[in-house]
């Protein structure tokens, strides 16, 4: 009885060493900080930051992209802008030097028909005339009707003015150069001659000056 008293007395003090480590080891692990909490801690910031830098730099990009195609969207209507008012006045300039070719063969025309040409060969330059006279039409050019017109500044150009019994004053008596529009836009103004009114009116208004300097 005495030796089984004695083993178990000399087993208790391992257990109780033991004891007390994992006791202390516990101790250590509730102490110790926990490394996986202080990373995730930190990197938070970081994503959030770098998320904020991204969204800045995304929205820079679609500004300037909503700038460049601003712009080009510009550049395009100006250069569409440049380029038919190009072709317009390359048109313009073109037709305008047509005209003084045009005068000549209506002189020519005029010219022919008092001289008794053969009537063959006068209906032969008349139907080339008239395809001239098409052809301009064709690009909107028309001619201005200036004979017996009031006169008008924006249309006529006066080379002369006449005294007419027959037409009233600031009338158009007789055209010297056919005018043109092109469209809404004058592309030569008509050469005329003006009435100054009957002659009698226009000899008391001469000699009205006159009389009153005498008195």
């Amino acid at each position: 009885m005495s030796k089984s008293k004695k083993k178990q007395t000399t087993a208790t003090p391992p257990d109780a060493a033991e004891q007390a480590d994992a006791a202390e080891n516990r101790e250590e692990q509730v102490n110790e900080p926990d490394p996986t909490g202080t990373e995730e801690a930190t990197a938070a910031p970081e994503a959030a930051a770098e998320t904020a830098t991204k969204t800045e730099e995304d929205e820079a990009l679609e500004s300037r992209l909503l700038r460049l195609q601003a712009d080009f969207d510009n550049y395009r209507k100006r250069t569409l802008r440049e380029r038919t008012a190009w072709q317009r006045d390359a048109r313009e300039e073109v037709l305008r030097d047509c005209l003084p070719v045009l005068d000549h063969y209506e002189l020519g025309l005029k010219t022919a028909a008092k001289a008794e040409v053969p009537p063959a060969v006068l209906e032969g330059f008349q139907m080339v005339y008239d395809q001239f006279l098409a052809l301009l039409k064709r690009n909107q050019v028309e001619p201005i009707q200036a004979e017996g017109q009031p006169f008008d500044h924006n249309l006529h150009e006066a080379v002369t003015q006449l005294p007419s019994e027959e037409h009233p004053a600031d009338t158009v008596i007789a055209e010297t150069r056919r005018g043109y529009l092109l469209g809404d836009k004058l592309l030569r103004p008509a050469q005329v001659v003006v009435s100054s009114g009957p002659a009698s009116a226009a000899e008391a208004d001469d000699a009205t000056p006159t009389e009153q300097g005498t008195e």
